[in-house]
């Protein structure tokens, strides 16, 4: 009789337990994996935005940098083509004293 009685609470115990852990209807599991879906989108959306914006700011500090290189570059080029040509009328202004004191 006590195994009886064993059996009987052990298998109360183990419908409870299964009833517990085991999963939801059809509907509530579909319902369930939809929220956790939706979920994770909106959260790889958050991150995709954000690592954008990240990217936007990197892309306008290098377009910063490559304009101020940029004009650098010209101003030596600029400063380049004075001295050359400052250097050419200092060479016009020797030959011509030179020609004149001969």
């Amino acid at each position: 009789m006590k195994d009886f009685v064993y059996f009987v609470v052990g298998a109360v115990v183990g419908a409870a337990v299964a009833l517990l852990f085991a999963p939801a209807k059809g509907e509530e599991l579909r319902s369930h994996i939809q929220e956790r879906a939706l979920q994770d989108m909106e959260r790889l959306q958050r991150t995709l935005d954000q690592d954008m914006q990240q990217i936007n700011n990197q892309l306008a500090r290098m377009q910063s940098q490559m304009q101020k290189l940029q004009e650098q570059l010209r101003g030596k080029k600029l400063a380049s083509v004075v001295g050359e040509e400052n250097a050419a009328a200092e060479v016009s202004e020797e030959a011509v004293a030179s020609a004149e004191s001969a």
